[in-house]
């Protein structure tokens, strides 16, 4: 009976090293993963902006379709949603910048000191909807 206990305290005791050994593993790849990424990112960048006339001129020979009516379909879908959000992106930023200037207006006429500051910052904010005018409030908050 003793001995079975004793195994089973070895076993449990075994397993918790186990299972603290597997959690360190994975912690030790996913911060690899994490650095390796965030190195990466600098030479993607690097290459997209170096070869930027070579891949806006032949982009369509990236695509895994051989030319036919569905690559041309393909491709028009694809300029297509480009210009969608180049046009949705234009009008964030002039919605942001309008919100920022509001703002900077409002926080003048109520005389909250750096009011241009905090206006210009909730400009560039703005660009992200919802989080941007959150993020942008909070600071104004502190100073009044």
């Amino acid at each position: 009976d003793q001995i079975g206990k004793f195994a089973d305290a070895i076993w449990k005791g075994v397993s918790g090293v186990g299972r603290w050994a597997r959690s360190r593993i994975e912690n030790i790849t996913s911060m690899f993963g994490m650095l390796a990424g965030f190195a990466l990112v600098p030479v993607y960048v690097f290459y997209f902006l170096s070869e930027k006339s070579g891949i806006k001129d032949n982009w369509t020979s990236y695509l895994p379709v051989h030319d036919s009516w569905i690559k041309e379909e393909l491709v028009f879908v694809l300029r297509s949603i480009n210009d969608a959000l180049i046009v949705f992106f234009r009008s964030q930023v002039l919605v942001a910048m309008c919100v920022g200037g509001l703002l900077m207006i409002g926080f003048s006429i109520i005389g909250l000191r750096y009011a241009v500051l905090l206006g210009f910052i909730a400009g560039v904010l703005g660009i992200v909807p919802y989080l941007g005018v959150m993020l942008s409030i909070l600071p104004a908050m502190a100073i009044s």
